[in-house]
């Protein structure tokens, strides 16, 4: 069989990008890996809480409470399915494995079939060329298996020509059923293709297949939703009263470099903008796109992406603050449909040169992405800690101290440490459970925002037995190098409530 050069260096790629997600895991020692910490904690806590077994349904439908963040049942079953089969909260990360897997086939199958192989390579490219992109593929939350599930949505209602085929019709009804149950904002992904694909069922008359399409995805999704209706009532009301955040998030700034960073965002929607100008000049004469349909395929993959798009360019303007984790999801078809023009009304003689373009921007995007201390694990023989390695040897020092005992541990801040998230209790926690032990943290002059969270505000049942003291003025166990212009260290005492 022959092979594809252009599905050869697709494979090359994720396969990169896979290689990236699992050194990052093995640089992260026992520190939590870059997501929201909410998403970060559900699994791991209900986990342990079920004594390491897989927890029952009433469990998992009980994790949330009112007004809680909007619950990602499928993103938790999967993090528990790894946890009872590892009993590693290491390897979470890992999931996004799956999730790449499946994105990438997806969206292969279906740029192929509309534009060629060409076109989805470089659509590829150029979105591997945006960081926050690589973010979200290597980063716990909803929008990675959001991702793989509206390419594989779009994939099967392309194939349901008009909702004709049965076999495509059942495979939009699991993956549109499942894309509820992933994200509150799944709609904003999937009413493009469901209604394109409507309307043509529409005029071609197909009542069967619409009926069953339509009620094969509500059966699935509504259950859920009306079960939680008043806690996602609450959630989107207050969420719609604080605003959306945007690229000033801490996650962004600590796992994103800086100002190459920002150059290579810049310049990603240029790359679209010439794709956009090219769409008003005419097709080349010699077209390398054998597989070219009509228009109304490359309408069907606006349709994929419009949307998003719309909400985001929206929210833009309204708030000053781009939504990016929905941008992600949107992005692929918009840059597949880039792709297309760019390759089908352009000279032969000027593809190479695009693909180069976009090659070195994407190839300067994976090279920067992690910043290097998180792809060597943290020595365990260091006297100091860097803002990697902290988590680990306080609960370490902790652990092997015989005055613990099950009370809590104070974490409390007089050095007004520039890295405030150094001192969030939940990666104490995470860093000593990945470690066999259950242990709760509180701060006392840390931040007071909801990436502390103070394992979701629960109040100590009892007072703590030990104090962590950064920048204390008794004796130093171990020593902090932290600073914004320069490294300074600053003392750890760790002692007992008791003296």
């Amino acid at each position: 069989m022959r092979i594809r050069p252009h599905l050869l260096t697709y494979t090359i790629l994720l396969a990169a990008v896979a290689v990236i997600l699992v050194l990052l895991v093995r640089g992260l020692g026992h520190g939590p890996p870059p997501g929201d910490l909410h998403d970060l904690l559900k699994g791991p806590e209900l986990w342990q809480a079920s004594g390491g077994r897989f927890p029952s349904l009433a469990q998992i439908l009980g994790t949330y409470g009112p007004c809680d963040d909007y619950p990602p049942p499928l993103m938790l079953v999967a993090q528990l399915l790894l946890l009872v089969s590892t009993g590693s909260i290491g390897l979470l990360l890992l999931t996004n494995l799956a999730y790449l897997a499946g994105f990438g086939l997806a969206f292969w199958l279906l740029v192929r079939r509309i534009s060629g192989g060409g076109a989805a390579l470089l659509a590829l490219v150029m979105l591997l060329s945006q960081p926050f992109v690589m973010w979200v593929l290597t980063a716990v939350g909803p929008e990675a298996p959001l991702l793989a599930l509206t390419a594989g949505l779009c994939l099967a209602l392309y194939r349901s020509e008009g909702l004709t085929r049965r076999g495509p019709i059942l495979a939009a009804v699991m993956l549109l059923g499942l894309m509820s149950l992933t994200k509150v904002t799944f709609f904003l992904h999937a009413a493009g293709p469901v209604a394109i694909t409507g309307w043509r069922a529409l005029r071609g008359r197909r009542w069967a297949g619409l009926a069953l399409f339509l009620g094969g995805a509500l059966l699935l999704s509504l259950p859920w939703y009306l079960y939680n209706l008043e806690r996602l009532a609450c959630y989107v009301s207050g969420n719609l009263a604080t605003g959306a955040v945007g690229t000033e998030d801490f996650l962004f700034r600590d796992f994103l470099p800086g100002g190459g960073a920002r150059i290579v965002h810049g310049l990603g929607p240029v790359l679209l903008g010439i794709a956009l100008l090219f769409a008003w000049l005419k097709p080349a004469r010699q077209d390398v796109n054998a597989h070219a349909r009509d228009s109304v395929d490359l309408v069907f993959l606006a349709a994929c992406c419009a949307p998003a798009l719309l909400l985001a360019l929206t929210a833009g303007l309204i708030r000053d603050a781009l939504p990016l984790l929905e941008l992600t999801v949107g992005l692929p078809f918009a840059l597949a449909l880039a792709a297309h023009l760019l390759l089908t009304r352009t000279s032969p003689g000027l593809r190479p040169a695009l693909f180069a373009l976009a090659g070195a921007l994407m190839l300067f995007n994976l090279l920067t992405f992690a910043p290097p201390p998180r792809f060597s694990p943290p020595d365990p023989r260091a006297t100091s800690a860097s803002m990697g390695s902290l988590h680990e040897q306080v609960t370490r020092a902790l652990l092997k101290d015989p005055r613990l005992g099950d009370g809590p541990v104070l974490l409390v801040n007089k050095a007004d440490l520039p890295y405030k998230v150094m001192l969030d209790p939940i990666c104490f926690w995470w860093a000593a459970l990945s470690q066999g032990r259950d242990m709760t943290f509180r701060c006392l002059g840390c931040r007071e925002d909801r990436y502390e969270m103070q394992r979701e505000l629960e109040p100590a049942e009892r007072p703590p037995t030990m104090e962590v003291i950064f920048g204390g003025e008794g004796p130093a166990h171990l020593t902090v190098e932290a600073g914004v212009l320069g490294a300074t260290r600053v003392g750890v005492e760790i002692r007992s409530t008791n003296h």
